[in-house]
């Protein structure tokens, strides 16, 4: 008996799931446009067995006190991070498609503070600048869009498109910048990127102002921001060159800007330097080791992690280039 009971398994396994199953996987076009027919017509024929079936199991269910309605998540993350990484081990999946498979993942952990720019990075028009100086800015950045703001960047009270302002300037009558005004969005440190980045695609804004728990500026947040944190650095044909803030100068040599954090920079340049709480960026990492703001000429040097870091340019009490280069 245990003898029939051990090859009728056998030839169970064989037939009916192990061949199955590999001619699905090399043929499974041709076998679903051939089987589809008739699996069509069985669904139609046992559905109301089915729906009596179903139906009476979650009566059951309910008389022990559970609701059959609540589901159970059926694949955790760490799940799908297994199955991705195991897809690239096996070629299915290329490494830049795992990174963003990993990137959605951490976006939805982080928020609007961490991937915005900062104060001190904005771009932003004061509502009393001249015309000469408002092109020079659209001219220099490439932006498309701008904050306005009245006394300081924590009075910004509304955004202009580079669009609208030319296309005004060239009226017979031009109107004045406040009547170009678009409302700023203004929107909290904490708030989760994976919710702003649906508000702001459902409502069309590409653009908003992040703001502290005191009220205060703290930076600004674009639809391209946020692309960035799944996609990775986005660069077109407009935007300058010193936006490509990590450049290769090859044989283990980096030119990199003070802002980039350092988590961007080890997956660019493939290094690993720790990440710390005390500081997020190359230039935090460098004033760090430092007793003291340097001068801008100064090019002070220090060392981290087989890294040797010289500062090349400090503007307005900021590290904005250091060298970066693998010591030998």
């Amino acid at each position: 008996a245990y003898l029939v009971i051990m090859i009728v398994t056998f030839l169970y396994m064989l037939f009916a799931r192990a061949v199955p199953i590999m001619l699905a996987r090399r043929n499974a076009d041709a076998l679903l446009r051939k089987l589809y027919p008739f699996t069509h017509f069985m669904d139609a024929l046992f559905r109301p067995l089915s729906w009596l079936i179903m139906h009476a199991a979650k009566a059951l269910i309910r008389l022990s006190g559970v609701d059959p309605e609540i589901e159970i998540e059926q694949v955790t993350e760490d799940e799908i991070r297994m199955m991705v990484d195991a897809g690239e081990e096996k070629g299915a999946i290329e490494e830049s498609e795992r990174n963003m498979i990993e990137n959605v993942f951490e976006f939805n952990n982080m928020s609007a503070g961490d991937c915005m720019t900062h104060r001190t990075d904005m771009y932003a028009i004061w509502d009393q600048e001249t015309d000469e100086n408002i092109l020079k800015m659209i001219e220099d950045t490439g932006l498309s869009r701008f904050p306005v703001y009245t006394e300081d960047l924590d009075h910004i009270i509304g955004t202009v498109t580079t669009r609208d302002y030319l296309t005004n300037r060239v009226q017979p009558d031009p109107k004045p910048l406040k009547a170009l005004l678009r409302p700023a969005r203004f929107v909290p440190e904490s708030v989760r990127t994976d919710y702003l980045f649906r508000e702001m695609q459902k409502d069309k804004v590409h653009m908003a102002v992040v703001v502290d728990e005191y009220g205060g500026t703290s930076g600004l947040i674009t639809m391209e921001d946020l692309l960035e944190e799944i996609v990775g650095n986005i660069y077109d044909e407009y935007d300058p060159l010193a936006q490509q803030d990590i450049i290769d100068k090859g044989d283990g040599k980096w030119l990199v800007s003070g802002g980039v954090e350092i988590e961007r920079f080890n997956e660019e340049t493939g290094l690993n330097l720790p990440l710390e709480e005390d500081y997020d960026t190359i230039g935090g990492l460098i004033l760090s080791q430092l007793t003291s703001i340097p001068d801008d000429g100064t090019n002070p040097e220090v060392a981290a992690s087989g890294l040797n870091f010289r500062v090349l340019e400090v503007l307005d009490r900021r590290i904005e280039w250091v060298e970066v280069r693998q010591d030998v």
